[in-house]
């Protein structure tokens, strides 16, 4: 398995096509060096992050993931204040591992 898709229990996909959506999604939006991919919150409804929406995510299963995992885990388990979405924005934002 070299791709972990994670869906909330609030969300859902519909694709009638009978396509596989995901493959489609990894086909149009990643390339060889893409770790992850997760859609954007234009609504800001989780806190202050606008950056990414952690109600879906695609997520390579390669050693840089798992240390942006570990990285992202320390700074919200130190950080009683702020949600997931917006920890994750604050490593984006320092470029965290070489993010951007």
């Amino acid at each position: 398995v070299e791709w972990i898709f994670h869906l909330d229990c609030d969300a859902a996909l519909v694709d009638f096509s009978g396509r596989d959506a995901l493959d489609e999604v990894l086909k149009k939006f990643g390339t060889p060096q893409t770790e992850v991919l997760l859609s954007r919150d234009e609504s800001g409804f989780a806190g202050s992050s606008r950056l990414t929406n952690m109600g879906t995510g695609l997520w390579r299963r390669s050693p840089w993931t798992r240390r942006l995992l570990r990285a992202w885990w320390r700074e919200l388990a130190s950080n009683a204040v702020l949600n997931e979405q917006e920890v994750l924005e604050r490593l984006l934002q320092r470029n965290e591992l070489g993010c951007l």
